[in-house]
């Protein structure tokens, strides 16, 4: 079965430098990306994804808000929660986004192989 993937973030440079490495580092998945957590909610309505990746702080709908929204209508999904924190501190963001349904958080900037062994993990909890 082919892993599908979400990848929401309000930053399309790190959308796009985590989209190509999911498809180098998971042969065969399909990468959807969403620039908040509205179009993310919006895309989740007709395409059926086995992960999330989201930003905390984004415009329009953020990610704790998403993950609330996505753990209520779609419980199986697993959610990786990023945030870089900005002047309020990461950690309550990502111990919030944990506290609501994250599966896993990581904090921004990243490792892309914490976040390769992070995704494999959880695609593999199945």
């Amino acid at each position: 079965m082919t892993d599908k993937i979400l990848v929401v973030d309000d930053e399309p440079s790190i959308v796009s430098g985590i989209h190509d490495l999911l498809l180098m580092a998971f042969d065969g998945c399909q990468v959807f990306c969403a620039e908040d957590g509205l179009k993310a909610t919006q895309l989740l309505e007709h395409t059926q994804v086995d992960l999330i990746i989201t930003d905390i702080l984004m415009p329009e709908k953020e990610g704790l808000e998403t993950i609330t929204e996505v753990r209520e209508k779609y419980p199986q999904v697993k959610i990786i929660a990023m945030s870089g924190g900005g002047k309020t501190g990461r950690m309550n963001f990502l111990q919030m986004a944990k506290e609501l349904g994250a599966s896993a958080v990581i904090d921004k900037p990243f490792d892309p192989a914490e976040l390769i062994q992070t995704v494999r993990r959880l695609l593999d909890q199945d």
